[in-house]
């Protein structure tokens, strides 16, 4: 079998590897052995610069096979060259990570439907700035590259979020990293209304792309998550204080709780400028000064929803239900969360902190079946794992099935999602599979129906109605949108649905006759058709400056700045510029532009290299390498 011949670059590495023993190693050979390896070496050096790619083939590999024979390595020197390479590798690695593209992986279910678990993504870091490895910073950066609704990769340094340790390769400490959708940027100011977002930027002009982007149209988003989440338990400041607690949106103190030894509790709200005492929401208020916590970034237009069945309903419902019409389930929202009335209810937890739950109105709808299959159509989940008829939420650990798993006894093992009312089953690589209308999934039932609204995204049962009180709302949201009653994103009561006309004049009712609140529809910040910018200042949330507002697109499940907070410039890394897998395409955002000053930096510098080391390995082969020791 004819002998592949070696390149002139393989024989010069030949050359190289071989002289460079040669030179630390030469007494160890004998005479004979010492005569033939310089000979070969200085021959194969000449055939190398005079280009006998023949005669340095034949060469390198003759010495090749002597060095197998005569040359070994010792243990030390091998593990030093091994060391020696995983340092480079890494370094080189860690800095193309860090300042040109890397590839991700979707964990969680954050940004669904755009990304979802296990998604591949391409991430380019030279969109818009050119960034300090392994530290938050950048060497050069472009504020104005950044658009509102594209995507950002961003690092959880000093930002107020649980286990953002992680390491490169297992081996070098680092942050994790994050991805969600910018939605505003410094001097910004938001409001939220219809499960869209208004604003205006710093010089006032309106924001429009926040409502009429097509990337955000399927999408909805909702202020708060559970406010009592963000709930800080501070150090009391004088003597006659038993506790404060100070609840955050977006990571800002925007109202708080002061309880006394010998008086009554205190409710105040930060009104942009000072704190002051919250006025309940039952009463009048002025229309141009924050006075209560609900009309903080339109809290009041959003209400907590559950499903409850008729034997729940007289069971649980803390409203008066005989007037009510009849229904196949009855929606039950809780809305206009405050601290003044009804009051907050406080218990003292283990470690002597406060636990507060806010006592919002409620009110019921009765649902008819159309109402169900609507919201049918537009029903979306969690992913969820299904065995032996239990269901869990998708995770990445191991999954526990315990015996009061929510059943599903019909469902086949495997794992689903819903999406926009469709059904999906995923295999093991992510990919989607759309299944047909005959699946069980798809029964048409009040039960069906409650079981996915209900307990859809967090598949646990402690979100099921069992008790008076029932804190535990799931995290699904109705709103209005220009006189349309939304859930699951969708107007499931048109405006001029009689159900809807009914329930707004029960609404209308129990306000005039106590100090109820009805949930009714306050409208979009506008005035005459454009954006009302005094009311924008005066209810919304202004960003810092160098910070910036990210959301998630799955509300329901997202980490984001309605939970930490705005993120700092400085973590801002990059952004995803393809989707790998299990679909192949461009992410849903406006396109990010080819030539960028960090990404011309970036590539003039690895074609100056490339360039560099090529010119220079040409003219190292062209040089003499052998010099004889043994003279």
């Amino acid at each position: 079998m004819r002998k592949r011949r070696t390149s002139l670059r393989k024989a010069h590495h030949v050359l190289k590897t071989h002289y460079r023993w040669y030179k630390n190693h030469w007494k160890r050979l004998s005479s004979s052995q010492l005569s033939t390896l310089e000979s070969d070496l200085s021959q194969l050096d000449e055939a190398i610069k005079n280009k006998d790619r023949d005669t340095a083939s034949a060469l390198a590999q003759k010495i090749t096979a002597f060095g197998k024979k005569h040359c070994s390595k010792s243990a030390t020197t091998y593990a030093f060259e091994l060391i020696v390479a995983l340092v480079i590798a890494l370094v080189v690695a860690t800095i193309v990570r860090q300042m040109w593209f890397e590839l991700m992986v979707i964990p969680t279910g954050s940004m669904r439907p755009t990304f979802k678990e296990k998604d591949r993504l391409i991430v380019t870091k030279t969109s818009f700035a050119l960034n300090i490895p392994l530290h938050p910073g950048h060497f050069y950066f472009n504020p104005d590259a950044i658009k509102r609704t594209q995507f950002m990769i961003w690092s959880g340094e000093n930002i107020d979020l649980p286990d953002t340790n992680a390491r490169y390769f297992g081996i070098i400490p680092y942050t994790k990293r994050f991805i969600k959708r910018l939605i505003a940027k410094p001097g910004d100011t938001v409001y939220f209304y219809g499960g869209r977002i208004y604003g205006i930027d710093k010089d006032d002009n309106d924001l429009i792309e926040l409502r009429t982007s097509p990337w955000l149209q399927d999408l909805e988003h909702i202020p708060f998550t559970r406010l009592e989440e963000g709930v800080k338990n501070p150090t009391p400041t004088d003597g006659d204080t038993v506790n404060r607690l100070v609840f955050h949106l977006m990571n800002q103190p925007l109202a708080r709780l002061s309880l006394f030894r010998n008086r009554a509790p205190k409710a105040e709200v930060y009104n942009g400028s000072s704190w002051v005492e919250e006025t309940p929401p039952y009463k009048d208020k002025p229309k141009d000064a924050i006075t209560s916590f609900d009309e903080i970034l339109g809290i009041h237009n959003f209400a907590m929803a559950r499903l409850l069945t008729k034997e729940q309903l007289h069971r649980i419902a803390s409203m008066e239900t005989a007037f009510l019409e009849e229904g196949v389930l009855y929606l039950q929202l809780a809305h206009h969360h405050n601290l003044t009335y009804p009051q907050p209810r406080h218990t003292a937890y283990y470690d002597g902190r406060l636990i507060v739950q806010l006592t919002p109105f409620e009110t019921m709808i009765p649902l008819k079946e159309s109402h169900l299959r609507r919201m049918m159509e537009s029903m979306y989940t969690a992913r969820f794992v299904v065995r032996n008829g239990r269901a869990t939420r998708y995770r990445t650990e191991d999954y526990h099935f315990s015996a009061d798993a929510i059943s599903f006894p019909d469902v086949p093992d495997g794992t689903y999602e819903f999406y926009y009312g469709k059904a999906y089953k995923i295999s093991g690589t992510g990919k989607a599979t759309l299944l047909t209308d005959e699946h069980p999934l798809y029964t048409f039932s009040p039960e069906n129906v409650q079981k996915l609204f209900n307990l859809g995204v967090s598949f646990n049962r402690y979100y099921e109605p069992f008790a008076t009180p029932q804190d535990l709302y799931p995290l699904r949201y109705a709103y209005y949108r220009e006189g349309d009653l939304f859930l699951l994103g969708a107007p499931i009561f048109k405006k001029d649905d009689v159900t809807l006309q009914q329930f707004l004049q029960r609404e209308e009712q129990r306000e005039k006759l106590s100090r109820y609140v009805a949930f009714k529809d306050h409208g979009p910040p506008l005035k005459e058709g454009k954006i009302d910018i005094e009311f924008i200042k005066t209810f919304g949330i202004k960003i810092p400056e160098n910070h910036y507002l990210v959301l998630g697109d799955n509300h329901a499940m997202s980490a984001d700045s309605r939970t930490f907070g705005f993120v700092p410039q400085g973590n801002l890394e990059g952004t995803p510029s393809f989707i790998l897998w299990p679909r192949f395409g461009f992410p849903p955002q406006n396109p990010m532009p080819w030539l960028t000053v960090p990404g011309c930096i970036v590539w003039s510098v690895v074609i100056l290299f490339v360039v560099s080391y090529l010119s220079w390995n040409r003219r190292q082969r062209t040089k003499p390498v052998f010099h004889k020791m043994s003279s």
